[in-house]
């Protein structure tokens, strides 16, 4: 029963980041040049930290490792998306 109460007080929060990456990802298949799709991974990359530190944050439990590992990841996805995909 916590962990329903939990996802039901931070729903619009799970919903707002399926649509971040849903988006992006429907992006990378559907802009034509390079410099849009470039775009598009960056504005995740930075939209994903964003939205990590404002989980925690209303969570309080945000920590500065937190904030590393939100940014470290979208280095990650960054150089993956960049390097691999793009």
């Amino acid at each position: 029963m916590k962990n329903q109460n939990y996802f039901l007080k931070h729903a619009f929060e799970y919903v707002l980041i399926f649509l971040i990456i849903v988006t992006a990802i429907a992006g990378l298949f559907l802009l034509e040049t390079i410099h849009l799709k470039r775009v598009a991974v960056l504005g995740v990359a930075l939209l994903y930290p964003l939205w990590g530190i404002i989980h925690h944050w209303e969570s309080k439990n945000l920590t500065m490792e937190t904030i590393l590992e939100y940014f470290a990841f979208a280095l990650l996805i960054v150089w993956t998306l960049l390097v691999v995909v793009v």
